[in-house]
């Protein structure tokens, strides 16, 4: 393997990432939400209804932290939590009305960001690129599991 040219992939890979990040993280900004908050948005409009502890769990933070940011959607009238008919304690939450319009515009750029980053390539890259790509996610995700592990016992979930 020539370690200069994967030395090369690398760095290209996390200034992909970071470009990305920052060009979404400024569309968002626009629209007053953090990606954190955009990544629940997606999630309540694919899975109407979860409980708290089913999103943070998923999402992987605290349910402490999970409360703050469903406080803060909530006073935004984007996201509304409901009580479980069958146990109380448990809060369903769902997106609002304004919750799913702010999913359309998040979508919408979501989507411009897609034909961004894939202009100028054809059937053939995209399949070649998703199937490296599928190969790179399995030669990391035989340790994920225990960086991850390490990584909460040290610091906590991910927030």
């Amino acid at each position: 393997m020539d370690e200069e040219k994967v030395e090369q992939l690398d760095d290209l890979f996390n200034k992909l990432i970071k470009q990305r990040f920052y060009k979404e993280f400024a569309a968002y900004d626009q629209l007053g939400i953090h990606p954190g908050q955009s990544q629940m948005i997606r999630l309540l409009h694919n899975y109407p209804g979860k409980s708290q502890k089913w999103i943070a769990d998923h999402i992987c933070i605290k349910p402490a932290t999970m409360t703050i940011i469903i406080k803060k959607l909530e006073k935004a009238e984007i996201v509304q939590r409901i009580s479980d008919e069958r146990d109380k304690r448990v809060l369903r939450v769902n997106l609002t009305e304004k919750g799913q319009e702010l999913f359309l515009k998040l979508d919408k750029i979501k989507r411009k960001l897609q034909e961004e980053c894939f202009r100028n390539f054809n059937d053939e890259e995209i399949d070649v690129f998703y199937n490296l790509l599928i190969k790179m996610e399995k030669n990391v995700s035989n340790y994920s599991d225990e960086a991850v592990r390490r990584f909460m016992e040290h610091n906590g979930k991910y927030d």
